[in-house]
């Protein structure tokens, strides 16, 4: 297996991806399957209640103008979005998602990227906490991953903003200013779906959207409208993020023990 030669931290860009990595891979590919219910990820990362409280925040907080049900349009997009939520990873049906991910990110000035490694340290640059990306994805399901690649191929100045701020701040305030990009994608796609109750906290997919009384379901015109409330509410946390990274939360999470990474796995 072709080895990738340098390792550049999160944030870095390089050429037209978004960083590098230096990984090996080892096991073979498998079936990963998830449940539904698997809302909590191995361990948080840092900004991960931040993210929670946040988009709560934007659900129920917001003075509304006016609160009814969904719309039938609104309905059927509502049901394809728990449909790809809970839909669980599947080696045959979503390698292709990791590897136009590899491309996307890795990939150099004249277009081309390394080969791609399935299991690799390499996948932690961007924000992943295990070789392997899928045992990330959990909560976030096969939505997830369309959120991921949707940043990287219809949201590129987003994204190349959030990683050159990661720099910033580490370059600033040290490694516990920031938190996993890929981490916090899935994060907040598992969270405005709670927020439209098409899931339940913790546990699996519910009705309850059909009847819900919500001022916002405008949002959910289409998929793409749910990918852009979903791009919003990445770029305000990562506002809020740097923000939170000066002042007490972050020496409080320090103190409290609470800023791992999760990367550990990955520095070995």
């Amino acid at each position: 297996m072709t080895h990738m030669h340098h390792q550049m931290p999160p944030g870095q860009l390089h050429g037209r991806g978004l960083g590098h990595g230096h990984g090996g891979q080892h096991g073979h590919g498998q079936r990963y399957r998830t449940t539904a219910q698997g809302a909590n990820t191995r361990g948080s990362f840092p900004g991960q209640k931040l993210a929670t409280d946040l988009v709560y925040q934007m659900g129920f907080s917001v003075t509304p103008l006016a609160q009814r049900p969904p719309s039938r349009r609104e309905a059927m997009v509502l049901r394809g979005l728990q449909t790809s939520l809970t839909t669980h990873f599947d080696e045959e049906v979503h390698h292709g998602h990791l590897e136009r991910i590899w491309e996307l990110v890795f990939r150099d000035e004249s277009g081309h990227a390394p080969p791609f490694q399935r299991y690799s340290r390499a996948w932690c640059a961007i924000g992943f906490q295990q070789r392997d990306p899928s045992a990330d994805i959990r909560g976030g399901g096969e939505l997830s991953l369309d959120f991921i690649l949707y940043l990287l191929e219809q949201q590129r100045p987003l994204v190349e903003r959030i990683l050159r701020a990661h720099k910033r701040r580490t370059l600033q305030r040290g490694q516990y200013a920031n938190y996993p990009f890929a981490c916090a994608a899935i994060g907040i796609t598992r969270k405005l779906a709670e927020v439209f109750q098409i899931v339940q906290p913790h546990l699996g997919p519910t009705d309850e959207y059909e009847v819900a009384l919500k001022h916002f379901y405008p949002c959910v015109q289409s998929k793409q409208t749910f990918m852009e409330l979903a791009c919003a509410t990445f770029s305000l946390l990562d506002h809020k993020v740097g923000v939170c990274a000066g002042g007490r939360c972050m020496r409080r999470r320090r103190r409290e023990g609470g800023s791992r990474t999760g990367h550990a796995e990955c520095a070995h």
